[in-house]
């Protein structure tokens, strides 16, 4: 009886005659140049408590490429992968695009069907699980026709009708050679987006994406040789694969965790003397909660030179603790998408770029406004690749993108002018896989991406941004977006983090409301007080609550928001005040859809529900403030 590997290659030719993987004529950027210096590195990959060095990574990784291709691994055909980070993971990341193949990273959280319709979606030709994935999905394979080998992550695990990925190093034979093979488009990664709703979609991006992103990275955060990066994201992610691969092609060493546990991340910084890693704001209120709650006395960690926020934005309250936890840190700020191969601007939070180009501006984040100022969160200059334009919001408002083939013939003339954010250059997506429809809505035909957000540019080349075009709530005629109004609360001392929604309204169609969650020892007060929002101005002092008070109201918060230059009617008509986390996806984006449903139960329940259309109840629409607390 033939075992699987002899089963699936007499099914297959081993070379086919008419692929020669286009290694010997096409020209352009390849990931396997991110490793291709790496044999003369003295650096390490650690993971849990296998090292391996890095001048073998080039080796491994050649040696895995060659047996995919004996394998019957063709140009363009997808590997799915799921498991958790390992650096067997990491070959394969880099082994199946040398090898002209498509590698196509699944979140290991996903249910079972959700990883079967990616796999149906891309027609993935091989699956690599480890343990814990095989165990959660057992019957994948049986389920997706397209699957004709699966594969084993880590030495010594078998399964029936499988084979052991160390057995496919054995096909490669003596000293391979690292090739160059490109599938079509020169496409090396599909990376599924997130989605906060309905199903995710498989990102296209290309060889030349990857490389000038792990440039971007080395040109503007600095990456060196000399850093230790301990990876903390899942591989599945397109901000830590790229901040990876950039740290490889800086020849830095790698520490890498299975998963994000808090406990671990500060035990792996203290041993390996970690100087670089990558974070969402969810991590970092973790690892500040964790530190606190050590026995002895809250350690700090002065080996952590960089840390790049990826994930959204940073309360004032958690920049200030992330500063005590890591004294020595020079805190980025990345702003980007799936589309776009990660990081499209970068801003610096704290201390001192080593680029000899500037991503901060003095007072870019301080909540002051100029005459010509129009509010927004500001995420700093492009990278040097990116090219960052503001559209006409009234061209693509509503689908009208779909209609539009060349959006630079609608990009607006000069600065201070709103608009949605579009971009072009190498980093771009090729586009969503198998979905042309999908593609064209975002990506026109000149090679701008329409990212969805709302923002503008300022004098100095920075970009502020208002909100996502979808999370935009329409108000009495006038848009407000979440994101400006969450900016503004979360800068309050009390909030550690806020998000804002649309209910609806009768008469005003929708109203601002905020569920909100409480820094600790903070408390809630039930402010039911009538009156005019705008009646009366506080005190700074009054708007926070004193030292021994630590309270706060709804009507302190919005005194708060309109100091900061928040427009009356942007103001927060409800707010529900919570203790525990924020419902988040797989790479830390809020659910906001879960956040007001909660905030609808909260106000129904309480009697302060506002007047749906068709309901006999009067509408309140006098600027009275509501605010509820779950606490």
């Amino acid at each position: 009886m033939l075992n699987p590997i002899e089963s699936h290659m007499k099914l297959c030719v081993l070379v086919s005659q008419g692929d020669n993987g286009l290694g010997s004529v096409q020209r352009g950027a390849h990931i396997a140049q991110v490793i291709a210096a790496l044999q003369t590195q003295s650096g390490s990959i650690v993971c849990e408590g296998r090292v391996q060095p890095l001048s073998q990574l080039p080796r491994r990784v050649a040696a895995l490429a060659a047996g995919l291709r004996r394998l019957g691994l063709r140009s363009g055909e997808r590997v799915a992968i799921a498991a958790l980070n390992s650096e067997w993971y990491l070959e394969w990341l880099l082994a199946v695009p040398c090898a002209g193949g498509i590698i196509a990273p699944l979140n290991y959280r996903w249910s079972a069907e959700e990883a079967s319709q990616a796999v149906q979606q891309i027609e993935a030709k091989f699956l690599v699980l480890d343990r814990s994935c095989l165990q959660q999905w057992p019957d994948l394979k049986q389920c997706c026709p397209s699957l004709q080998l699966q594969v084993l992550l880590g030495p010594g695990f078998n399964h029936p009708a499988s084979i052991n990925a160390e057995k496919v190093l054995i096909l490669a034979g003596q000293n391979p050679r690292l090739d160059f093979y490109w599938g079509p488009d020169s496409v090396a990664l599909i990376c599924f987006t997130s989605g906060t709703t309905g199903r995710p979609k498989g990102v296209a991006i290309s060889h030349n994406a990857l490389i000038v992103q792990s440039l971007a990275k080395i040109a503007v955060i600095g990456y060196s040789s000399c850093d230790v990066f301990l990876h903390t994201s899942q591989f599945c992610h397109i901000g830590g694969i790229s901040s990876v691969l950039a740290t490889l092609m800086a020849g830095g060493s790698l520490v890498i965790l299975p998963k994000f546990q808090s406990e671990a991340v500060l035990e792996a910084v203290k041993d390996h003397l970690v100087t670089a890693m990558i974070v969402v704001p969810a991590m970092l209120f973790d690892l500040v909660a964790t530190s606190s709650s050590l026995k002895r006395h809250k350690r700090t960690f002065p080996s952590i030179q960089t840390l790049l926020n990826g994930g959204g934005g940073i309360s004032a309250g958690l920049l200030a603790s992330t500063k005590e936890l890591f004294p020595a840190a020079n805190i980025f700020s990345a702003y980007g998408m799936t589309e776009a191969c990660s990081s499209m601007s970068f801003t610096l939070l704290h201390g001192q770029s080593s680029s000899g180009r500037s991503y901060w501006r003095k007072g870019a984040n301080t909540g002051t406004l100029n005459s010509r100022d129009l509010g927004g969160i500001c995420v700093g200059q492009a990278a040097p690749h990116v090219e960052l334009q503001i559209m006409d919001e009234d061209l693509v408002r509503d689908g009208g993108s779909r209609n539009i083939e060349f959006f630079g013939q609608n990009l607006q003339n000069g600065l201070f002018r709103e608009g949605r954010v579009v971009t072009r250059g190498l980093h771009v997506m090729e586009r969503y896989w198998g979905l042309p429809e999908e593609t064209a809505a975002v990506l026109s035909r000149d090679g701008w991406l329409d990212t969805g957000d709302v923002g503008w540019m300022d004098g100095d080349g920075q970009l502020w941004l208002l909100g996502r075009h979808k999370d935009t709530i329409k108000s009495g005629g006038e848009n407000v977006y979440s994101l400006e109004v969450e900016t503004a609360l979360v800068k309050h001392p009390g909030v550690l983090a806020a998000a804002v929604v649309g209910i609806p309204h009768e008469r005003l169609n929708e109203v601002v409301a905020a569920v909100i969650r409480l820094q600790d020892k903070w408390q809630w007060e039930e402010n039911m007080s009538e009156g005019d929002t705008g009646s009366k101005m506080l005190s700074p002092n009054e708007c926070w609550g004193s030292s021994q008070e630590q309270i706060i109201s709804i009507h302190k918060l919005q005194m708060h928001c309109q100091q900061l230059g928040v427009s009356r009617y942007k103001l927060p008509r409800f707010i529900l005040a919570i203790k525990e986390q924020f419902p988040t996806t797989s790479t830390g984006k809020v659910r906001k859809g879960g956040l007001k449903k909660l905030l609808l139960t909260s106000l129904a329940e309480n009697g302060r529900s506002p007047k749906w259309p068709g309901q006999s109840t009067p509408p309140d629409s006098r600027g009275i403030p509501h605010a509820h607390s779950r606490l």
